[in-house]
């Protein structure tokens, strides 16, 4: 008679069971789990494995891999698996398929090419939507930090045809960490989708991140888009860009100069547009911005370091000719150039001239990354190779996140991955080196597939669900309503009520009459400068899901504190607590003129 399973049976055991019976009784493994599946009553070990799972698990499972049929199939035996949460995250099936990054087939799905691996999950997707998926599903998270949802998925997993089913289905573009993820990455037709759907460019860095990266066609868009939301003359945001474009891509700088932008701009530090594209490599784009009428104030530094970009050892050693004692009059900020171009440059040849004429292997940026940090970031394994044999200590510590270049390579892999970079050579190189173990798996920046499974291969396994318990496993009270009182009086308690109300009722119309037409909120590229900007941020909030719980209010002599708890709300995943936030309301005239207290501005 056959062994009725356990109410909780555990795979693992199981797995286990059948390679001890394996080992003892000297038969294959085929055989051990099929011996092992007939003593609970199955006639395969696939069935007993399935009994095991449950549908649940097998719909993630197969959502994961892009595997369509396997996916109709449970849903047909078992319909509310299309939302049905897991154990570990929390997550939804949909939000699973949004983040893999493997987009296989299965095996023997018959799926072989990238189009139709794609193609699959695109497929996959539409029966889980079909079935009752939200295509708004996220995990609630705050965006820009532990925020995911399928959209955003979509995007940094590289699947073009998935983001646009989702917007077509009625996914919110109005995140603004998702349009500028799509930006960073250079992917143009996912930026158009979203901006047509909603998405809007200020408070994002999208345009920022297109040009850091050198994406011309996205800067075009966002730059049209932005110049729609703000009616201000492109060519003064093209200008402001120019500097730090100048130094990433000519066909960037070409995209901004047509857009109005001054050729004889100078980025915050007061370096010229010229300048960087000199030190960048580019005397292209340096002579055209002269012939557009830009000053010439290269120096001979300049020269040396865009010499050195192009990898040209005729050019670099010219110049230290010219001025032998170059290299010795430098300041730190000019030796840590050297850490900029073991990212960027695609060889590694330009930090081995740059070493072989005195850049030290050591130098640091302002936020104390080395060239290793910066090179096993970026996947450069020729590059983390060179470096590691010129004495490149292979656990220093940065300063921002006192992280080893093992931790950034890790991290790399995943945030960067699909990009030209080796970040498998890249861990391999380190690990051969003696990196340390410790701190590689980052907490909400997992490695790659193919980084994590060498990592375990290496002895370093992933820590069991780490954060999961924080972000996931929230007690009910953690998200009820919070009892908003109003403490002090005098001449803004009318508006502190007001504002209560407002935000109560999400009250657009109404929040916006107490606001002065000036009103200010942060500061820089991301803050806002008037009613209509501050307005835009709220009804897109609101409008993608953020949830506001007012805890109390008070009143001072010009001022209104607020302190709250917003966030979004997971759909279709487990609630997550909301991120409490001080919001003061400084008062003039009988109307609110500034917004302070959040961190950075609006985020």
């Amino acid at each position: 008679m056959p062994t009725a399973l356990p109410p909780r049976p555990d795979l693992a055991q199981l797995r286990r069971r059948a390679k001890e019976l394996r080992d003892s009784a000297h038969i294959s493994l085929a055989t051990a789990q099929l011996r092992v599946a007939r003593e609970y009553g199955f006639a395969s070990w696939p069935k007993l494995k399935a009994a095991v799972e449950g549908p649940a698990v097998r719909l993630r499972r197969a959502a994961e891999i892009g595997d369509a049929a396997t996916v109709a199939a449970v849903l047909a035996e078992d319909p509310a698996a299309a939302t049905a949460p897991d154990d570990e995250l929390g997550w939804p099936p949909l939000l699973h398929l949004a983040y893999s990054r493997r987009r296989s087939g299965g095996v023997g799905s018959g799926v072989e090419s990238a189009v139709d691996r794609r193609a699959a999950m695109v497929e996959t997707a539409r029966l889980l939507l079909d079935a009752g998926a939200d295509p708004a599903s996220n995990n609630g998270g705050r965006p820009g930090f532990d925020y995911r949802s399928a959209l955003h998925g979509s995007v940094v997993s590289g699947q073009p045809g998935l983001t646009a089913l989702l917007l077509e289905r009625g996914a919110p573009a109005g995140d603004r960490i998702t349009v500028r993820e799509a930006a960073e990455r250079g992917d143009a037709d996912s930026v158009r989708r979203l901006l047509d759907h909603g998405a809007t460019v200020r408070g994002t860095w999208a345009l920022e991140a297109a040009v850091h990266n050198g994406h011309a066609e996205a800067v075009r868009l966002l730059l049209e888009a932005e110049q729609r939301e703000t009616g201000r003359p492109a060519g003064e945001r093209a200008g402001s860009l120019l500097a730090d474009a100048a130094g990433c891509s000519p066909d960037v700088v070409a995209v901004l100069l047509d857009a109005g932008a001054d050729p004889a701009a100078r980025d915050d530090d007061g370096m010229s547009a010229v300048r960087r594209a000199t030190r960048a490599g580019y005397p292209e784009v340096a002579a055209a911005l002269v012939e557009r009428g830009a000053p010439d104030d290269t120096t001979v530094f300049d020269q040396l370091l865009g010499a050195c970009r192009r990898g040209d050892r005729v050019a670099a050693r010219s110049w230290l000719a010219a001025d032998p004692g170059l290299m010795e009059s430098l300041s730190e900020a000019d030796r840590a150039a050297i850490v900029d171009v073991a990212q960027r440059a695609p060889t590694a040849d330009p930090v081995g001239l740059m070493l072989e004429i005195g850049f030290p292997v050591g130098a640091r940026n302002e936020n104390g990354e080395t060239p290793l940090h910066a090179a096993a970031y970026a996947g450069k394994a020729e590059t983390v190779r060179l470096l590691l044999d010129a004495g490149a200590e292979v656990d220093a510590l940065d300063t921002a996140f006192e992280a080893t270049p093992l931790a950034f390579a890790t991290v790399g892999s995943g945030e960067a991955g699909g990009g030209a970079g080796d970040w498998a050579g890249t861990v391999q190189a380190l690990l051969d080196a003696g990196a340390s173990r410790d701190g590689v798996w980052v907490e909400g920046k997992p490695p790659s597939d193919e980084v994590a499974a060498l990592l375990r291969r290496a002895g370093v396994p992933a820590p069991a669900a780490a954060g999961s318990a924080r972000l996931n496993a929230v007690p009910e009270e953690a998200v009820a309503d919070g009892s908003a009182t109003i403490v002090g009086g005098g001449e803004l308690r009318e508006l502190a009520e007001a504002l209560l109300a407002a935000y109560e009722q999400r009250d657009i119309d109404g929040f916006g009459a107490l606001l002065s037409p000036d009103v200010h909120w942060g500061a820089g590229p991301v803050g806002c400068t008037n009613k209509a900007q501050v307005l835009t941020w709220y009804q897109a909030a609101f409008g993608g899901g953020i949830r506001v719980v007012i805890d109390a209010v008070e009143v001072l002599d010009d001022r209104i504190v607020v302190d709250l708890r917003w966030g979004r709300q997971p759909a279709d995943a487990r609630p997550v607590a909301l991120e409490p936030r001080r919001q003061i309301f400084h008062v003039r005239d009988g109307e609110i003129v500034e917004i302070t207290g959040a961190p950075t501005g609006p985020s």
